[in-house]
């Protein structure tokens, strides 16, 4: 491994694969981003079969399946954990620069912000966390730290320092840390 590459950066990465690894198999495909969706759509009270489900699904699809296709090192429609690392070790630590995923972050911010008022509530961030697996007390935790003015919401502002701080910072004080809940906590299994 490079030596520009810390190993709080290395552990950062490894939780966002077991995040991103919605039914905890081990492997990242699109049916994880399906999953995922899924889980946030029944969980926000949408019927499975609306247009607005099926919204959230292909947003998500198109946000994560040029990320996935492009970690898939050897194209088998699978990403594995080192495959996942690997690339944004290369595509975002190593270059030090996340500016291409921004808009990422901008979109996966609207779809979190579920009432359109321009920033993230703590019921909006538990519901996105709780996608993933983590707990609603890491949620919290984390949510608190990510709040960086203390109003009770994450601005988009704040969303895009923790987004750039997570998948570059090798700082360990850096509330960002904990953009996929604690990082200490691990997601939850199946």
């Amino acid at each position: 491994m490079s030596k520009t590459v810390s190993d709080l950066q290395i552990k950062k990465l490894q939780h966002a694969y077991q995040c991103w690894d919605a039914d905890k198999d081990g492997k990242m495909t699109l049916d994880d981003y399906k999953l995922y969706a899924h889980k946030i759509a029944t969980r926000g009270g949408l019927n499975t079969e609306s247009e607005s489900s099926k919204l959230v699904t292909e947003q998500f699809l198109k946000l994560f399946g040029p990320i996935l296709h492009a970690a898939d090192k050897n194209q088998d429609g699978v990403v594995t954990e080192e495959e996942f690392v690997e690339y944004f070790i290369t595509n975002f630590i190593v270059k030090k620069d996340i500016s291409q995923h921004i808009s990422i972050a901008a979109n996966i911010f609207k779809m979190i912000d579920g009432d359109g008022d321009g920033k993230i509530s703590p019921s909006e961030y538990i519901l996105a966390q709780w996608g993933w697996g983590i707990s609603e007390e890491s949620a919290k935790k984390a949510f608190s730290l990510m709040d960086l003015n203390n109003d009770g919401f994450i601005t988009y502002d704040e969303y895009e320092k923790h987004f750039s701080d997570y998948w570059l910072s090798s700082d360990p004080n850096v509330p960002g840390n904990n953009f996929f809940g604690m990082l200490d906590d691990e997601p939850h299994k199946k």
